[in-house]
C-alpha cells in the first residue's frame, strides 16, 4: 500500500504470461489493477501477439479498460 500525493491509499497490481510458440510467434498476457482509496478502481487486461504465417509477420496489440472513479 501507498499514498498519493492526496493522503488517499494507492495499490497498483501487474502480473503478464508469455506464451512462446517455436518458429510461430509469440502471445504475451498481461493483467493491471490499480486502486486510489474509494475515489478510483481500474483493470487492464492487455493482449500482444507476434504470429509468423508462410510470408506474413501479423502483429496485434489490443487492450481493455473497466474503470469507476469519481471526483472527490
Amino acid at each position: 500500500m501507498e499514498f498519493d500525493h492526496f493522503g488517499r491509499q494507492s495499490e497498483f497490481i501487474d502480473y503478464g504470461l508469455d506464451f512462446i510458440l517455436p518458429e510461430k510467434g509469440k502471445l504475451t498476457y498481461q493483467f493491471e489493477k490499480l486502486d486510489f482509496s474509494k475515489s478510483f478502481s481500474g483493470n487492464r487486461h492487455i493482449l500482444n501477439g507476434l504470429f509468423k504465417l508462410n510470408n506474413w509477420n501479423i502483429l496485434q496489440n489490443s487492450s481493455y479498460l473497466k474503470s469507476d472513479g469519481n471526483l472527490f
